[in-house]
């Protein structure tokens, strides 16, 4: 409580002397999600036409703060889908707009953490007081909030999906992932791995992708859904006509253009698919354990690093990550939690203030360095998957073994060896 009091105390002050919606820094209250409600009221209007027009959205920007300084630009990257959602909210003053996405958007994560727990049998308070803290105290989480960015909502669409999976409803959770589609490279690797895991998923996801692809087509029109189509296309390939300072940028791709230049993005998305089809071959092949939070949890730290863009906001996707990683912690003592607390509370720390003290190096030496932390995470799980899986099967061959001895075994004499 004492992290975010005082970060909520530092961005109230941030504002002073409050005589209008601008910070310190020319920012104004709600960061990201003024580019939100500029898209909302351009479909209001019906400017489908210039959704993607950088200096249309620009004039409705000022327009909407005066005194914001002439070149403060957000360029709209979103699908034409989340503009249409938006247009309820921009029908409102901004204040009451950027209120209600807030208090949305805490929620949505508050539900999907504990949806999460729930899931994984972790009810207990001391439960409930870790998922007050991934939410509540989490840097992350709180700049992902202050900041107005949407991946608090790509948060519970992440938690819902998987606790259907987990519930054997495919097709629901198909349905939930499309909805991912608001921003497609977020979750893009996850859901891979989960279609390949599981293709009864696509019987959901395809007709719900096609019903929203229908519905922007019908509300927006052609022109809207092509133009960002060839948006997503070069943003994907080629460099961006306002880049996103590196500093801001987490994963691997950063670090691949040292050596690959601009083909960072691709050739980090395509390292990611592998590293998702070995999991999901693994998974496959193994026994079915009696959870798959295990594999789940490194598909997340996995998209997380070979996502082609991966800002510290859609890093929030981690906790989910954690959560599910605490039975594998708790079952059969596989992780020395107990023996080694010092090495989990150093764990916990660079989890918990890596991102931001890796920002800060970055902006000093032009090195982002929680990306390879994170990459060494990887690992550990990916090692710690490998060994439990190798373990299942060992195990079910054994039993099998045992069977076919008992059934070969004369009639009346009992095997030793059985």
């Amino acid at each position: 409580m004492a992290i975010l009091t005082a970060l909520l105390s530092g961005w109230v002050a941030w504002f002073f002397p409050h005589d209008d919606l601008l910070d310190k820094s020319g920012t104004p209250l709600g960061a990201d999600f003024s580019m939100f409600y500029v898209s909302g009221q351009m479909v209001g209007n019906s400017e489908f036409e210039q959704l993607y027009d950088p200096a249309a959205q620009q004039a409705h920007l000022h327009r909407l703060f005066p005194d914001i300084d002439p070149r403060f630009a957000l360029p709209y990257r979103y699908p034409p889908i989340v503009a249409l959602v938006m247009a309820s909210l921009a029908q409102f003053p901004y204040r009451v707009a950027v209120i209600t996405f807030l208090a949305l958007g805490v929620s949505s994560a508050v539900a999907g953490c504990w949806l999460l727990l729930r899931e994984t049998g972790l009810t207990s308070r001391a439960d409930r007081r870790l998922c007050c803290l991934v939410v509540l105290g989490w840097p992350v989480v709180l700049e992902t909030w202050i900041g107005g960015q949407s991946s608090l909502f790509t948060l519970l669409i992440m938690s819902v999906a998987i606790v259907l999976m987990q519930r054997e409803k495919f097709a629901w959770s198909g349905a939930v992932w499309a909805l991912a589609a608001c921003k497609p490279n977020v979750l893009l690797l996850l859901v891979a791995g989960c279609v390949l895991h599981q293709p009864r998923i696509l019987r959901g996801l395809i007709p719900a992708v096609s019903l929203i692809g229908a519905l922007t087509w019908a509300i927006a029109g052609w022109q809207s859904m092509q133009e960002y189509w060839e948006m997503t296309l070069q943003l994907a390939s080629r460099p961006w006509n306002l880049e996103t300072p590196p500093w801001k940028v987490h994963g691997l791709a950063p670090w691949l253009a040292m050596g690959v230049g601009s083909s960072a993005r691709l050739l980090t998305l395509g390292l990611g698919l592998l590293a998702t089809t070995a999991v999901v071959w693994r998974w496959r092949r193994a026994p079915a354990p009696p959870h798959a939070f295990l594999p789940l949890s490194l598909l997340i730290t996995i998209n997380a690093l070979a996502n082609p863009y991966t800002p510290i906001y859609d890093l929030t996707l981690l906790a989910a990550g954690a959560i599910l990683m605490i039975p594998t912690a708790r079952v059969g003592g596989r992780l020395p939690l107990r023996r080694h607390p010092g090495i989990w509370q150093a764990a916990l720390a660079t989890l918990y203030f890596g991102p931001h003290l890796s920002q800060l190096l970055a902006q000093a030496y032009g090195v982002q360095v929680f990306p390879l932390l994170l990459l060494g995470y990887a690992i550990f799980q990916a090692r710690l998957f490998w060994r439990e899986t190798a373990t299942m099967t060992t195990l079910a061959a054994g039993t099998v073994g045992r069977r076919v001895k008992r059934i070969d075994a004369p009639h009346g004499i009992t095997n030793p060896l059985a």
